[in-house]
Order: structure tokens, then sequence, then C-alpha cells
């Protein structure tokens, strides 16, 4: 049975949303966070990778099907989510003081 790539850039921008809606969440309880610093890093840079797969599968459909406004806006979805997710993992490093 063959698999429609189609849409998986559109399930990787929910992933992606899903995982920074949980980021955004548990950062905004206060002082202390709700989840464990290391589990924020792990939904971070896992969202990174799922967004930047998003983009690579848009671009991909994007060069078989021809130019589509949904497909486009998909793509830009997807690589600014991975920015934000990217930034929020940076941050929550620098947060552990473990930088060299």
């Amino acid at each position: 049975m063959q698999i429609n790539r189609a849409n998986y850039s559109v399930i990787a921008l929910c992933i992606a949303v899903f995982f920074n809606g949980i980021l955004i969440f548990a950062d905004a309880a206060g002082e202390e966070p709700i989840i464990p610093i290391l589990m924020l890093l792990l939904i971070s840079e896992l969202g990174l990778i799922i967004s930047l797969a998003g983009v690579y599968y848009g671009a991909k459909q994007l060069t078989n099907d021809g130019v589509n406004i949904k497909t486009i806006a998909v793509i830009v979805a997807c690589a600014s989510l991975g920015l934000m997710l990217g930034y929020k993992g940076y941050v929550l490093w620098q947060s552990l003081g473990l930088s060299t």
C-alpha cells in the first residue's frame, strides 16, 4: 500500500503548533516550569526536527506539483515555527548554565 506524502507538511505543522503550545504554557507558569527543563528541551528539539521535515516535504511537494499558495503557506509556517522552537530550545539550554 502506497502512503500519500502530500499531507506530511500539514501534519508536521500541526505537531509543531502543539509542541509550541506546550512550551508556551509550561513557561507561563512563572518561576518554576510545570514540566522539567530537560523534557522541555526534548520537546523543543523534536519540534524543530519535525518542522524542518515539514519544510522539506513541503518543498518537495512544491517542486513536484507546482506552485500552490497552500503549500507555500505551510512551508513558511513550518519554517517560522522551527525557528521559534529552536530559539526556545537555545534559551532553555542557556538557562541551565551548561553552555561552553
